[in-house]
């Protein structure tokens, strides 16, 4: 995460803010990038001895009022623009199912900064070593990789492809003939092993839905999520949109200009 030079973070007061205000400290430390607060409400005197107590006396606490929390979190993005923005994931914290906030899934359609969503944020230090992406066979993702890999240091990288019964239809009706999964995420992984000199494997998964996808990211059970968005309004391709019900680990929506030297 090297390439961040303004990070904010949204915090509400819920049981883990403080352990969401560390985890954004310590993201800001690693990538020596200055940290604001941003908290959807109005200014209060109490709220903010209580920020300031975790965040020290220097970090801007940016106060934000809007009809929803989402949009009064985004407002303060556009007009300070930040490169990442860092928030809570989960609609109740002390669950045991990880379905994604309201919160959250409105920030995946609004900010257009890259946005790291963390469900159960921990006071512990949180590593990156092992990080999963997922891709449709045939995307175009290989500088992508390459740039990302560059950027977040990983030890290892999972590249997760998805076959399904309806891309060699898509294909023909564009006149193209759909790549095999298998030998399509191979050459991606043997690129991104040239290039990065970094352990890569591959995870095909069969589904007619994404959620196959689901299935194998809990079952990698890897640090990080990274999912090459689109722009505000339309973030997350088709295949992965489940993200939206659904987040079972640290997810990092980017952008692809974010990540290039």
């Amino acid at each position: 995460m090297k390439r961040y030079g303004r990070i904010a973070v949204a915090s509400a007061f819920t049981p883990t803010y403080a352990a969401l205000l560390e985890e954004a400290k310590r993201v800001a430390t690693r990538c020596s990038a200055k940290l604001d607060v941003i908290h959807a409400a109005a200014f209060d005197a109490g709220k903010e001895m209580s920020f300031r107590e975790i965040v020290g006396p220097d970090v801007p606490i940016r106060w934000s009022v809007a009809d929803t929390p989402a949009e009064a979190i985004a407002r303060v993005v556009e007009e300070f623009g930040y490169d990442l923005l860092i928030a809570g994931a989960l609609h109740r914290e002390d669950s045991d199912k990880p379905f994604t906030s309201g919160v959250a899934r409105d920030l995946m359609k609004r900010v257009s900064s890259d946005l790291l969503l963390i469900p159960g944020a921990s006071m512990e230090a949180h590593s990156i070593e092992h990080v999963i992406f997922a891709f449709e066979p045939g995307e175009d993702c290989a500088s992508f990789l390459a740039d990302a890999v560059s950027a977040l240091r990983p030890k290892k990288v999972t590249i997760v492809a998805a076959e399904t019964p309806f891309a060699a239809a898509l294909a023909a009706s564009r006149g193209e003939q759909a790549p095999d999964p298998r030998t399509w995420s191979e050459e991606v992984a043997e690129g991104l092993r040239a290039r990065c000199n970094i352990e890569v494997d591959t995870w095909i998964v069969a589904s007619n839905t994404g959620y196959a996808v689901l299935d194998a990211v809990q079952g990698i059970g890897a640090d990080l999520f990274v999912v090459r968005g689109g722009s505000a309004g339309n973030p997350l391709p088709m295949h992965l949109d489940w993200l939206y019900s659904v987040i079972p680990t640290r997810l990092l929506v980017t952008k692809e200009n974010r990540f290039a030297s």
